[in-house]
């Protein structure tokens, strides 16, 4: 019986070291492009994978592909690039991702994306989806920003002054954006909001503004001295 009871325990053992090296990934429309793109390698739909998989990704495409739950995305942890455009997806938390670079998920129905702590973010298109809340407060390497069509009532960039080059925010509901001191923003859209104010102050290298269809009574251009187009028309 000794031998037999030392079997059992070593099955349990490699069962329980098995279970601790898989991630869960609930979505079978996730899991099914992760077989397709040829990530998951046991290439059967058993809602997991392996994290030896997940970590060796650094570049991961899953857009249009009719998912709603990436949950298990944590498990891709050397991601640089992520994209997850034309999903159903609401929430994506992105929290652990220090290497990301790249994010592209627009046209999905997000209303939380936690930027948290990715540090290394230098592009951010996020447009069309609900989003309230858009914390990129540790995000200060971010040079483009594409976030219009939300629901964004605030939008602190202060964290990236120095590095941000395009900006479009248009069609949320921001009532003020300072963008004092984005000495490198090129590109700027804030159409579409209810702006009042609009603090432009030492944004040297602007070239496009639109900022139509706002409740401006004011706009000081003093500093945008390489502006070339302006669009400005009242809502």
């Amino acid at each position: 019986m000794k031998p037999l009871l030392q079997i059992l325990i070593l099955v349990i053992g490699l069962s329980t070291l098995l279970h601790a090296q898989t991630t869960t990934i609930p979505d079978t429309a996730f899991e099914q492009k992760l077989i397709l793109l040829g990530i998951d390698s046991d290439s059967t739909i058993n809602n997991q994978i392996l994290n030896s998989d997940a970590v060796a990704v650094t570049n991961l495409d899953v857009s249009y592909s009719g998912i709603s739950d990436l949950t298990g995305i944590a498990a891709f942890s050397s991601l640089t690039n992520l994209y997850c455009v034309g999903n159903q997806i609401s929430n994506l938390d992105l929290s652990n991702f220090i290497n990301l670079t790249d994010l592209d998920c627009h046209d999905n129905q997000l209303s939380t994306l936690n930027l948290s702590s990715c540090t290394n973010l230098t592009t951010v298109l996020c447009y069309n989806n609900q989003i309230n809340n858009l914390n990129i407060t540790n995000c200060s390497a971010l040079a483009t920003l594409t976030c219009y069509s939300n629901q964004l009532a605030t939008l602190d960039l202060s964290v990236c002054t120095a590095t941000l080059a395009s900006l479009s925010c248009g069609s949320n509901q921001l009532s003020s954006l300072s963008l004092n001191n984005c000495t490198n923003l090129n590109n700027l859209n804030c159409s579409s909001n209810q702006l009042s104010n609009l603090n432009l102050n030492n944004c040297f290298a602007l070239a496009t503004i639109n900022c139509q269809n706002n409740q401006l009574t004011n706009l000081n251009l003093n500093t945008c001295t390489t502006l070339n187009t302006l669009h400005c028309v009242p809502s």
